[in-house]
């Protein structure tokens, strides 16, 4: 491949997105031979999709970042005013994770909060969203649950935590019928509730309704 062509490729990958990208081929490449235009394009829709899965998910465990479960949320809230489909939002908080990080070491710690997101993902349907917020935070979308289902959902999850002797946690949940909430502002109500639910000791939770 000619040093023209090599240029070129890299100034493709410097784009940060994709279909900026496709175009500048469209528009550069129409004296290159097809098979040719058709690898590149393969090769910038692969590049593309690897930036997306290391922005969209979260390093560690492997659940969706912080911003990618901002966006399910954004999606939930406009399904929920087209629909008025009810949604909640868990916010799981390890307890004493401090204490226990210090007593692991930083490595205990790390296969602490793999072990929660895999017991997560695991409890979780597919039509759910999780995510690590932060640090020792979790989210849990749950998709089409009202407030009498959120609090089902928490106990049977308490439940099999106590069976397993999974790490004590605390939840907060939002269960969301109509709202004109923002985003944010959901999240920081589920992360108050969950504070309220620290009150008492582990495996715990504590609902916000908003009617």
């Amino acid at each position: 491949m000619s040093a023209e062509k090599i240029a070129f490729i890299k100034s493709l990958l410097s784009l940060k997105q994709e279909h900026e990208a496709l175009d500048k081929i469209k528009r550069s490449c129409t004296d290159w031979n097809p098979d040719e235009v058709t690898e590149l394009e393969d090769l910038i829709k692969l590049h593309y999709k690897k930036i997306h899965d290391i922005e969209s998910k979260d390093p560690l465990t492997g659940l969706l970042s912080r911003n990618s479960i901002m966006i399910q949320l954004e999606h939930q809230l406009a399904l929920n005013k087209r629909a008025l489909t009810p949604f909640t939002l868990v916010f799981l908080d390890l307890d004493n994770f401090k204490d226990i990080n210090r007593e692991l070491g930083h490595e205990g710690g790390n296969k602490l909060l793999q072990q929660t997101a895999d017991f997560l993902r695991e409890n979780s349907r597919s039509v759910d969203s999780v995510a690590r917020y932060g640090g020792d935070e979790f989210i849990v979308l749950l998709a089409n649950c009202s407030p009498e289902d959120a609090p089902v959902w928490a106990e049977r999850l308490i439940k099999k935590a106590r069976l397993i002797d999974q790490a004590p946690f605390s939840m907060g949940l939002i269960s969301i019928n109509k709202t004109e909430m923002p985003p944010v502002k959901i999240v920081a109500k589920a992360d108050q509730a969950m504070y309220e639910a620290k009150r008492t000791d582990g495996y715990s939770m504590y609902q916000y309704t908003e009617s």
